[in-house]
């Protein structure tokens, strides 16, 4: 249901899901260089705490290195606070998601609404799934703990020109000490059993809300991802990135068997993406549609 591209890794025991800030060096912003201001945070702030903010200083930087993100620009931002009429600093270490500058990833997203699901996701699905729990589980069984960030602001508008806007605040959990993966190493074991253990929760509970409720997830959620809406969009990746595939592996010796395997399967690609993403009953749950090492804390 998430917008990928950003990098989460299993850096601790457990797996979040959220893009990852960089350690570039911090700047001072400006409302020339990204949509985040002095007012904007004390709005966003004031709306979360449902009280009066007052930002007395923030700081904005790349939320993760060039090429990372795709389906989204990032932004990582550090800003100290006060709640009116207290005067005590707060400070929070905010990621900050938009939609992406660049054309033909602008249009990917918002054409097949990456970022409205992620959205609904926060202000939809997780709300509902903490209700279900405290309506089902005793008062003495600890709830399950989604494995994501704190959502601190979500928003999504289509203008009268059908421009699309969103923007979306989470916590930045490198400041909880989890990292991004080096992806050419990919996963260890161990952080392999901490991701599957924590998208298992989210399965768990999806399962558990439609076997109670007795809804299909699909209905209760039509936002989520469909099949036929997906195959389209994962097809226009395959049509983009297979050529350029094809040229990698052309200038290499010793790789001919593999080239010859996908161009086998390109006239086919739409209808096996179809057959991957259908959902099965009686598990047709809730899932990320991204999960792999690149989009992992």
């Amino acid at each position: 249901v998430e917008r990928g591209g950003g990098r989460r890794s299993a850096g601790r025991e457990s797996v979040m899901s959220i893009s990852s800030a960089s350690e570039d060096e911090t700047s001072e912003a400006g409302e020339d260089e990204c949509p985040v201001s002095e007012e904007w945070l004390d709005a966003m702030l004031s709306s979360y705490h449902e009280g009066q903010a007052k930002v007395a200083s923030y700081m904005v930087r790349a939320g993760c290195d060039q090429g990372e993100s795709v389906l989204s620009d990032i932004l990582a931002v550090d800003v100290d606070y006060a709640l009116q009429p207290d005067t005590t600093l707060q400070s929070l270490s905010l990621i900050i998601k938009l939609l992406p500058q660049d054309p033909f990833s602008r249009f990917f997203v918002t054409e097949a609404q990456f970022d409205l699901r992620e959205i609904k996701f926060y202000t939809k699905v997780v709300p509902e799934l903490k209700k279900f729990q405290t309506e089902y589980l005793p008062p003495d069984t600890p709830h399950i703990e989604l494995p994501i960030p704190k959502c601190f602001h979500a928003r999504y508008s289509t203008d009268s020109d059908t421009i699309t806007q969103s923007v979306l605040v989470l916590e930045n959990l490198k400041t909880k000490g989890y990292t991004g993966c080096e992806f050419g190493r990919g996963l260890t074991l161990k952080q392999t059993q901490s991701a599957l253990e924590a998208v298992a929760s989210l399965h768990a509970l999806s399962l558990a809300l439609k076997v109670k409720q007795g809804t299909p997830l699909d209905e209760r959620y039509p936002f989520l991802f469909q099949t036929a809406r997906a195959s389209d969009s994962y097809q226009q990746l395959v049509e983009r990135g297979l050529p350029q595939l094809a040229h990698f592996l052309e200038k290499r010796p010793g790789l001919e068997p593999i080239l010859e395997s996908l161009n086998s399967l390109r006239p086919n690609t739409k209808d096996i993406i179809a057959a991957l993403l259908a959902p099965e009953e009686p598990l047709a749950l809730i899932t990320h549609t991204d999960f792999w090492c690149n989009n992992l804390l």
